[in-house]
């Protein structure tokens, strides 16, 4: 195996290590956010009329934890994209040495 040939596979490593941990914290995010929203349809468990603290909280943990779930979404699609702009220009980087 010729030294190009490692320094093409250790690259891909590193790409495919990448997209894995944008993957984990994209994850992270999502569960963040789910647990956000059951502790909201929990605080309506808990509210014995419509407006007391309990019945506010649920309201107001729904509409963070789906807050979080768009940004979340918005925030891996900004990293997806740039981590697939990094990819082709690496990519080229290759293509034009072995030319």
């Amino acid at each position: 195996m010729d030294e190009e040939s490692k320094e093409e596979r250790r690259n891909r490593l590193a790409e495919k290590r990448t997209e894995l941990a944008h993957e984990r914290t994209i994850m992270a995010y999502l569960r963040t956010a789910t647990t956000i929203i059951l502790f909201g349809i929990a605080f309506f468990g808990l509210s014995e009329y419509k407006w007391d603290f309990f019945y506010f909280a649920g309201w107001m943990s729904i509409a963070v934890g789906t807050i979080f779930i768009i940004v979340s979404f918005e925030r891996g699609m900004t990293h997806f994209n740039e981590i697939r702009k990094i990819t082709h220009s690496v990519e080229r980087m290759f293509t034009r040495k072995k030319e």
